[in-house]
């Protein structure tokens, strides 16, 4: 999987539900010329090679919608296949990061019971403690052990939502921890 910087703005900056945050416009990849093979680290040495469907949950202003977006593949030199992700995607999840920051923002102002949360937004408790457990580790991560002990959730969720450029904040995380920010495991072929 090949990570794309996509989210130009941050989240309050988003106008309306657009399947453009996940998708590329029409068959048009991004350069991928600078960018080295996750596997055999070969720059630049892909060929366009088909792409999936995969249906994704996001909200807008309170209103859950379900979106199916095309993921394109780009085959390198070396054999192996990449999906082309944006990084408002989170791998190996179907909700969006929208979605998920949106329910953690709610957790965190105890502005609702944890069975409000999981009703309004049709997720199970389990999900949302797992979301949770995994954006407390990534807090932590982020800011370092001690920093994030002294500062409060609600804080560092804001902090995310007032980044000039979300995407900055995604890629710098990803090349801080080798992970997506809220992804909850490593893709099983290179564990």
């Amino acid at each position: 999987m090949i990570r794309r910087i996509s989210l130009l703005c941050n989240t309050q900056r988003i106008s309306e539900p657009d399947d453009l945050l996940f998708t590329y416009p029409g068959d048009e990849l991004p350069d991928l010329s600078l960018v080295n093979c996750p596997a055999c680290r070969a720059r630049g040495m892909y060929q366009p090679h088909g792409s999936y469907k995969r249906y994704v949950v996001d909200v807008y202003r309170g209103k859950i919608y379900e979106l199916q977006v095309a993921v394109p593949r780009v085959r390198c030199t070396c054999g192996h296949t990449h999906a082309l992700l944006k990084d408002t995607l989170i791998p190996y999840s179907q909700y969006t990061l929208r979605f998920i920051l949106t329910v953690l923002k709610a957790y965190f102002r105890h502005s609702r019971t944890v069975a409000q949360i999981c009703r309004d937004f049709c997720i199970a408790a389990p999900t949302l403690y797992r979301w949770k457990r995994v954006f407390l580790a990534h807090r932590e991560l982020w800011l370092g052990l001690l920093r994030s002990r002294d500062s409060d959730p609600s804080y560092f969720l804001r902090s995310i939502d007032h980044q000039p450029h979300l995407s900055s904040f995604l890629h710098a995380f990803f090349l801080r921890a080798a992970t997506s920010f809220l992804q909850l495991h490593r893709n099983p072929a290179y564990s």
